[in-house]
């Protein structure tokens, strides 16, 4: 309203305006001062997925909306091979690390990556090769 970046919440802890920026407000990311609850804190999800013999792991409170942000093609089919619920954040960059580790021989150079994950996301992208150790988590 009127332009502004900012809009003022009550969170569930308090009855205290907290200002937040319009951005983080969208995204649901940000922090409450009063009860130190964070986006880290929300629950997320562990997932992996396969666009042509592209393997992609990552973490989301949203996978099918993280989905559309990678500049896909749009003729892609996204194959979802694994999407483990996990109580917080911290939770899935726990299982992430732990996956990552798991297929680390198995990383894609980031130029190949990219001829599919145009915008974002070539970083953890793998051959298909990984996909058997991924589905054991």
């Amino acid at each position: 309203k009127n332009g502004s970046t900012y809009v003022n919440l009550k969170h569930d802890c308090s009855d205290e305006l907290v200002k937040v920026h319009v951005s983080d407000f969208l995204k649901g990311v940000y922090d409450c001062p009063h009860c130190m609850h964070t986006h880290y804190s929300d629950q997320s999800y562990f997932y992996v997925i396969q666009v042509e013999d592209i393997i992609k792991l990552g973490i989301s409170n949203r996978p099918a909306q993280r989905y559309t942000k990678y500049g896909l093609p749009d003729d892609s089919n996204i194959i979802e091979h694994l999407r483990i619920p996990l109580e917080t954040k911290r939770d899935a960059l726990v299982v992430e690390s732990y996956a990552k580790q798991l297929v680390k021989d198995y990383k894609l150079p980031t130029d190949i990556a990219k001829r599919v994950f145009t915008k974002s996301g070539y970083n953890e992208c793998y051959s298909i090769a990984s996909i058997d150790l991924l589905l054991t988590i």
